[in-house]
């Protein structure tokens, strides 16, 4: 799959225009971690994992508030290293999933 850089541009603005919604903030994360922006896309979906649902009729895509951003958190997150297998970076449970930190493990 081919992405661009050039379209980063567009998900500043729609982080700038619209920023309580997940959309610029997911898609900016994921061009950056398509392009081995690890650090710079960790912050930006990180931004999108702890923003809540707005009260919208119009151009919502439930998915990616349900768990689409999380998937790609993670994706972010998790990344080989030389030698050493998998290194995943610090994720407080309620980052990855706020359902999941409500219940007793």
């Amino acid at each position: 799959m081919y992405v661009c850089v050039c379209f980063r541009k567009y998900y500043d603005m729609a982080v700038t225009l619209d920023p309580h919604r997940v959309d610029g903030w997911y898609y900016r994360g994921q061009n950056h971690r398509l392009h081995g922006e690890v650090s710079s896309a960790f912050v930006d979906l990180r931004k999108a994992v702890s923003l809540e649902m707005p009260q919208r009729s119009l151009f919502q895509w439930d998915y990616l508030y349900d768990c689409i951003r999380y998937t790609e958190l993670l994706k972010a997150a998790v990344r080989p290293v030389e030698g050493k297998g998998l290194f995943m970076e610090g994720l407080a449970l309620e980052e990855i999933s706020p359902s999941l930190s409500k219940h007793d493990h």
